[in-house]
C-alpha cells in the first residue's frame, strides 16, 4: 500500500511535532532541574552562613557572660568560705537562664556547684576528660 503525498506530509509533520515535543520536554526538564538545584544550593549556603554567624555570636556572648561571671567580686574574695561560695554560685546559676546547664569546678577538679539536676553523675563523666587535657 502506497501513501500519497498528503498522507506522507501528515505522517512526517506528526513525526516532527512529536520529536520537537519530546526534545522540548527533556530540555525544559533539564533546565528546571538545574535551576532548582542551583537555587537550593544558594539558599542552603545562605542559611548555613546565617546560622553559623548566629551561633558564633551566641557562643561569643555566652563566653563574655562566663568571663563576667568569673570576675565578680564575690568570687575574687579570698576570705569567703566554701558555704558562702556554694550558695552564691547556686543563686547566680539559678537566677540567670544563661547558666542553666553550667558546672563549676574548683582548682582541684572537683565539682563545686551545678545548676543541673543529677550533676554528680555528669561530673563523674567529666572526670575522664581531665586526663585528656594534660
Amino acid at each position: 500500500m502506497r501513501l500519497n503525498i498528503r498522507r506522507r506530509l501528515v505522517v512526517l509533520t506528526c513525526f516532527f511535532v512529536l520529536i520537537t515535543g519530546v526534545t522540548t520536554y527533556f530540555y525544559s526538564d533539564y533546565t528546571v532541574k538545574k535551576a532548582l538545584s542551583q537555587q537550593i544550593e544558594t539558599k542552603l549556603s545562605t542559611n548555613a552562613c546565617y546560622f553559623m554567624h548566629s551561633l558564633d555570636a551566641f557562643m561569643y556572648e555566652r563566653m563574655l557572660d562566663i568571663k563576667g561571671f568569673t570576675h565578680e567580686s564575690a568570687l575574687q574574695s579570698e576570705n569567703c568560705d566554701s558555704t558562702f561560695l556554694h550558695n552564691y554560685l547556686l543563686h547566680r546559676l539559678t537566677e540567670n537562664p544563661t547558666f542553666e546547664n553550667l558546672l563549676v569546678f574548683d582548682h582541684n577538679k572537683e565539682l563545686t556547684v551545678s545548676s543541673l539536676v543529677g550533676a554528680e553523675e555528669t561530673a563523674a563523666q567529666f572526670s575522664n576528660l581531665w586526663g585528656q587535657f594534660h
